[in-house]
């Protein structure tokens, strides 16, 4: 399993109703992979809310 499928299922075993996610500043490739895997976790995960906090770029 990814790391995305086994958040979910933390997420429905354990009957979280909210999940923060974090990233930092990162690189374009980086990104896309970070959002992948958000992407993957919101088919996988059960309705919760989903909150993603990002690092501003100075």
């Amino acid at each position: 399993k990814n790391v995305a499928e086994e958040v979910a299922k933390v997420v429905r075993d354990k009957h979280i109703t909210q999940v923060v996610f974090g990233r930092s500043a990162q690189s374009n490739w980086r990104k896309y992979l970070y959002l992948s895997a958000i992407h993957k976790f919101l088919r996988d995960a059960p309705a919760v809310d989903v909150h993603i906090v990002t690092q501003e770029v100075k």
